[in-house]
């Protein structure tokens, strides 16, 4: 799928359309690099009923900016056309991360974010406060150098939080091999999200 951003920019990305079509659950899925880092992820998201929109981020882009948050908006919106846009929420991993949370910030349209190895502590002070109080899932590796921003993301949420540590120092997409339930984890937390 081909998403516009607001300078014009073509932005590729995966769409996983639910069979329910524009009344599903839409999820958008943020990483650096390929896509395939989230493994069978997309697919088994698919199964359970919601419409995925897999996005690579643009190298280089500060998850902050305005071209950043501008990507975040469009891809956003691409979501709440294919799905139901009264239930929305983004998983990011690293950077991917990074985005989602500056984006959810001013984005309503965000219900719910999950969090892979966030990797900006500046990042998570400034924005932590205009996301609550919506509900957060949150994992890292204990000995990545992402687990202090956690611990202070778990402290600074007042909203429903799920934390899931994962031993090691693997980062982002790589947790769901170090952890094979973390998918199921992540599922399970949707559906109570998004789906009850």
């Amino acid at each position: 799928i081909q998403v516009t951003a607001p300078d014009g920019i073509q932005l590729s990305g995966d769409l996983y359309a639910s069979p329910l079509g524009s009344t599903a659950p839409g999820l958008l899925l943020l990483a650096a690099g390929n896509t395939s880092l989230w493994l069978d992820l997309p697919l088994r998201l698919q199964n359970e009923g919601y419409s995925v929109l897999a996005m690579p981020l643009r190298p280089d882009v500060i998850p902050n900016s305005s071209v950043g948050l501008g990507d975040f908006t469009a891809m956003l919106q691409a979501l709440s056309q294919v799905s139901d846009p009264g239930h929305l929420a983004v998983i990011g991993a690293e950077a991917g991360a990074d985005l989602a949370l500056a984006g959810c910030a001013v984005e309503p349209l965000c219900d719910a974010l999950a969090l892979f190895t966030p990797t900006d502590l500046e990042l998570a002070q400034l924005t932590i406060t205009s996301y609550n109080p919506r509900p957060l899932f949150l994992t890292v590796a204990q000995s990545d150098s992402g687990f202090g921003i956690v611990e202070y993301l778990r402290g600074a949420a007042r909203g429903e939080t799920d934390y899931h540590p994962v031993e090691g120092s693997v980062r982002g997409g790589a947790l769901l091999q170090a952890r094979p339930a973390l998918s199921d984890e992540l599922i399970e937390w949707l559906s109570a999200q998004l789906l009850s």
